[in-house]
């Protein structure tokens, strides 16, 4: 299998694109929060570095905390709806049986399309919906 390949599989994982929802969210949302302060607003080019904050209440930690809570919950949002997308429904299935199945209805054995109920004197009855199909079946 080349790179290419392997990456390709790897972005199909509900992990990974929550990773990378993370990483991107973590990125957009810096770039709206602007420079880290000081707790007293002062804005200081060598903040992060040694006392750079000490007379002015220290470094405000609130907006990147933020950020990484926010990057969190998207990341993990987007994981959990990767992974319905990815799970939702089977792969080999004929449009008549999705269709069939989505709305509750039963699927003929005979030709896989939608059966419709019909009640009639107390009894059911299904009748395959296809053209030429004919199938029947009935309860008491």
């Amino acid at each position: 299998m080349t790179k290419l390949g392997r990456l390709t599989d790897f972005l199909k994982k509900p992990a990974a694109i929550g990773a990378l929802t993370f990483i991107a969210t973590m990125i957009v949302v810096g770039m709206f929060m602007g420079p880290t302060t000081c707790n007293s607003g002062w804005a200081s080019g060598s903040i992060g570095r040694r006392g750079a904050c000490s007379h002015h209440g220290g470094v405000n930690h609130g907006p990147a905390q933020l950020r990484f809570i926010t990057s969190i919950l998207f990341g993990v949002a987007a994981g959990i709806f990767a992974n319905k997308i990815q799970n939702g429904r089977p792969e080999n299935s004929s449009p008549e049986a999705l269709k069939a199945s989505d709305s509750g209805g039963t699927i003929c054995p005979t030709c896989g399309s939608t059966m419709r109920a019909l009640v009639q004197n107390g009894r059911i009855q299904l009748k395959c919906m296809a053209h030429g199909c004919g199938y029947e079946r009935r309860y008491r």
